[in-house]
């Protein structure tokens, strides 16, 4: 799919370069062909190919620029804050995420602000800001109670309250606010339904909160660690027939956690039911 859509893109692009077509024509082409490399830069982003996939955000950033599309270019821009957060690069994810966040502001459009905002968030909260990351969740929810859907662009109808929620559990895990994870995680899976890779993101991102930050054993029983592993069954229906490098790399990172715990049953069982999925996928 990745592979049909870049050749896709790529054709599109280059007749944009040569084409004749009104204004009018050419600004629509253009925030259409922006958006097309804004997904293929994303499913190379999620599948690990990172250089291929700034590429084409870049190339998108540039055609919504082109284009016009001032809202369409803040979503780039916090796509792009998304992959330097994924490659723990904090200072560059802040600083893409507030250009998307002035990019979404001159825009008018509330639901590509509210988005911009949480990823925002999730780049401060990285960074270590708790406060400031704080502030920003709280200007997405603003953001979002104003947004209008039928007044929205069609492509950000997603960012629903579910899909706020879901940005607060990520940012919330990246400050270690265990309980503030387990809050926000009803509406974060809700938000993923139907959606492997969001499904196994959230799920993940749950059970990682019942286990300690790093793989060194906490004291006191294995409560946290059985609950850790009854959430993470949640994945074994979609895990072996999931691409993306991302979801997989948080389920391995849970995992990697988990073997701290090796003579615990539940982790036993859980390792030997994601081995037999994964290994029956392979072949």
């Amino acid at each position: 799919a990745r592979r049909t859509l870049i050749c896709y893109a790529d054709d599109a692009a280059a007749t944009l370069r040569t084409g004749s077509y009104t204004e009018r024509i050419g600004r629509e082409l253009f925030a259409a062909v922006a958006r097309r490399c804004d997904i293929a830069g994303f499913m190379c982003f999620d599948s690990d190919d990172q250089g291929l996939g700034q590429k084409y955000f870049i190339t998108a950033l540039r055609m919504a620029k082109t284009s016009g599309d001032q809202a369409l270019g803040a979503h780039i821009l916090t796509d792009m804050s998304m992959q330097a957060q994924h490659q723990r690069h904090p200072h560059e994810a802040v600083a893409l995420a507030d250009a998307g966040v002035t990019a979404a502001a001159r825009s008018g459009s509330a639901s590509a602000l509210a988005r911009c905002h949480a990823v925002q968030a999730r780049a401060l909260a990285l960074r270590g800001d708790a406060n400031d990351s704080d502030h920003a969740l709280n200007q997405a929810e603003r953001a979002l109670d104003r947004a209008v859907p039928r007044s929205e662009p069609f492509w950000m109808t997603f960012f629903t309250p579910q899909q706020l929620a879901a940005e607060a559990m990520y940012t919330a895990s990246e400050l270690r606010r265990a309980r503030l994870v387990r809050r926000h995680a009803p509406d974060g899976l809700s938000a993923a339904e139907g959606m492997q890779r969001r499904h196994v993101m959230a799920t993940a991102t749950l059970a990682a909160s019942y286990l300690p930050a790093t793989d060194v054993p906490a004291a006191g029983g294995t409560a946290d660690v059985e609950q850790a592993c009854d959430v993470l069954r949640g994945v074994l229906p979609v895990i072996g027939s999931l691409a993306s490098t991302r979801a997989l790399g948080l389920v391995g990172t849970v995992r990697n956690r988990l073997g701290a715990y090796p003579q615990v049953p539940a982790v036993q069982e859980l390792e030997r039911d994601l081995h037999q999925c994964m290994a029956g996928a392979t072949s």
